[in-house]
């Protein structure tokens, strides 16, 4: 076989290899009202990225509308974990042996192999956050289980604690099933004021807007991001956030490895 022909077999191997693989997802902000929305069988469904990080095979976040008294189809587990966020409206949850309509800011995790069963309450639609994400690493149930396992976190009750930029809440910071180290929290920065220096850190993180108006540095670029935004931030990529407008903004911060 001719030398010259080794590389273009080489290339097409890995093109086969790397073919339904998940292309790695770029450290920068995802835009709310530039994301493709479809229509499902349970609404609209936004979706914000889809990819791969340095933990993680798939990581995909979307947003789903569900109509006043909607519930949503096809949420039971396919081998991925997830995190619910509850962007805006109530949302009725049944979760293995639990069951409770959280309100707005409310946080659902679910482990792998546990049925999620959704719905909009008969007053009013209800938008959610999906964090669907598979680990690199073989999945360890009963880790799951033993810090927790599935869980419904009512944003009413998490306590806020002020600090030097604004406040600061702390839905979970955990082992699960996927991820042997996972932490959110919820950041209020006030007008005018930046987090902290730029730093790095080995964990990928998803900073997920609430509200407000921001600016994050993300190696040194400036990236703006508002209610609905999601900014990804890779491993060991140097970041800080600025909040840019004149009313408190507040976010979602999730790491994980």
């Amino acid at each position: 076989m001719p030398h010259k022909a080794i590389p273009l077999l080489v290339a097409l191997f890995a093109a086969a290899c790397l073919r339904g693989q998940e292309a790695p997802l770029n450290s920068q902000v995802y835009a709310w009202d530039q994301s493709p929305t479809v229509d499902s069988t349970s609404g609209p469904v936004r979706r914000l990225c889809r990819g791969s990080g340095a933990d993680l095979e798939l990581l995909e976040v979307t947003a789903t509308t569900l109509a006043a008294g909607q519930s949503a189809a096809g949420e039971a587990s396919d081998g991925c974990e997830r995190i619910l966020i509850v962007k805006s409206g109530r949302l009725e949850v049944a979760l293995a042996a639990q069951s409770r309509t959280l309100g707005t800011g409310s946080v659902v995790m679910v482990m792998p192999g546990d049925r999620c069963r959704l719905a909009a309450t008969k007053e009013e639609p209800v938008t959610y956050f999906q964090l669907r994400y598979k680990s690199r690493r073989p999945v360890e149930l009963a880790r799951g289980q033993k810090t927790g396992g599935s869980a419904l976190i009512e944003w009413g009750d998490l306590k806020h604690t002020a600090n030097d930029v604004g406040g600061r809440r702390q839905p979970f910071e955990r082992a699960t099933a996927m991820l042997s180290e996972s932490e959110m929290h919820v950041t209020t920065l006030n007008p005018g004021l930046t987090t902290h220096a730029p730093h790095t850190h080995v964990p990928e993180e998803i900073v997920l807007m609430i509200s407000g108006e921001t600016e994050m540095n993300i190696d040194g670029r400036p990236h703006r991001g508002t209610a609905g935004d999601l900014y990804f931030l890779g491993s060991m990529v140097p970041h800080n956030i600025h909040n840019v407008g004149t009313e408190p903004a507040e976010y979602y911060a999730f790491q994980w490895r």
